[in-house]
């Protein structure tokens, strides 16, 4: 493991949706071809790219959801992974994530979800998070 980023806000803020355009892209950049899915429902997946293999995992809104994505990342020898948890300071999803780090001996990154007041901007706004996330790896 090389690198945890932890996308983090409060619910229903985008966290997922922004997350699995992350997926999207990477499909895209691995296999030229997008897999149909819907980008609100939560999902894992993982991707070889720039001789990295790239975890991601859209739930994060407890401890039992981001403990099934330290799972699935431990499982497919992740050396980056993508994790949405809630607030910084929340109790579950946050402490899971942080004790992860630890057991690989790396801080976690912590990324801060975009938000905006204007449900009409949210996609784009989404979107572009999505890829400066893809721009990291």
């Amino acid at each position: 493991m090389k690198t945890i980023i932890g996308l983090y806000e409060s619910g229903e803020k985008g966290k997922t949706s922004t997350l699995n355009m992350l997926i999207y892209m990477l499909e895209m950049a691995t296999i030229g071809t997008p897999r149909n899915h819907n980008i609100l429902n939560n999902r894992q997946a993982v991707f070889k790219i720039n001789n990295l293999i790239v975890g991601i995992g859209t739930q994060g809104d407890d401890w039992d959801g981001v403990d099934n994505n330290c799972n699935f990342f431990d499982a497919n020898h992740c050396d980056l992974v993508f994790c949405a948890t809630r607030k910084k300071s929340d109790s579950g999803s946050v402490q899971r994530l942080e004790q992860y780090a630890v057991q690989h001996g790396i801080p976690v990154t912590w990324i801060r979800k975009n938000i905006t007041n204007n449900p009409q901007n949210e996609n784009n706004m989404n979107f572009q998070q999505a890829l400066d996330l893809f721009n990291l790896i």
